[in-house]
């Protein structure tokens, strides 16, 4: 692999990410499905969401290493998707076991919706600080205040950080077949090596649509959480504060 300072990062950026663009319409059809299922329905059956989050956290982690270590240019399309299965399954038995801990999984839930509102705000606004580590930062910075603020606010948490992030994944899964979303991590790996790569009007409106969309999801958790708090019939109701 060759690099140099002002090189072209396509031949420096992980393979995974050329995988996923050649099969972005399969890829945006599951963003989609997530995306929907954790912006209106996290909170409401958000066992199986902690299992889910957990399958992709741990899915996202083992195929990003695996890709890494394993795949080239050459790789034949089915390894990738072997790939992509094999870690998905083993992170689906660890969100199995996780689920099992709640405010813990919770804790995860909310990292995510964390990791949501500081990669969209880093697309927007900060992507003009050339800082990795800045970059790195924010996003865990992000993601720790949402999962630390689980401990006192259990319930409003939840709701807040599942539709951020299942408007998060539909904004993504949209762009599969639109177009316009960029990618942060090559956003960031471009001009890293001294390109002038300024965000497009597109991804504005998929700001936009982000922001509207995180307010439906959150307006009918909140409905269907006061009807559940009226009745009583909350499964989980010791979890809430």
């Amino acid at each position: 692999m060759f690099s140099s300072e002002n090189g072209c990062p396509a031949f420096q950026f992980n393979q995974i990410w050329n995988f996923l663009n050649d099969n972005a319409y399969i890829l945006g059809a599951f963003l989609l499905a997530f995306g929907l299922f954790f912006t209106f329905a996290g909170r409401k059956v958000f066992k199986p969401a902690i299992c889910l989050i957990t399958t992709i956290t741990v899915g996202v982690i083992l195929t990003g290493f695996m890709y890494s270590v394993f795949l080239n240019n050459e790789s034949a399309n089915w390894v990738g998707w072997l790939i992509i299965a094999g870690s998905a399954a083993v992170g689906a038995v660890a969100g199995v076991f996780l689920a099992k801990f709640t405010k813990l999984g919770v804790a995860l839930l909310a990292a995510w919706g964390g990791v949501a509102v500081g990669l969209m705000s880093y697309t927007a606004f900060l992507y003009m600080i050339k800082s990795q580590v800045f970059f790195y930062c924010f996003i865990v910075a992000c993601a720790g205040v949402f999962a630390i603020l689980t401990c006192c606010l259990f319930d409003h948490v939840l709701i807040i950080s599942t539709s951020l992030f299942g408007s998060y994944l539909l904004m993504k899964g949209i762009g599969c077949y639109a177009g316009g979303f960029p990618n942060e991590a090559t956003l960031y790996d471009e001009m890293s090596h001294g390109q002038n790569v300024p965000v497009t009007g597109a991804f504005y409106g998929y700001l936009a649509g982000f922001v509207l969309t995180f307010i439906a999801g959150a307006v009918v958790q909140y409905k269907i959480r006061s009807k559940e708090t009226e009745n009583g019939r909350h499964p989980y109701y010791k979890n809430r504060v």
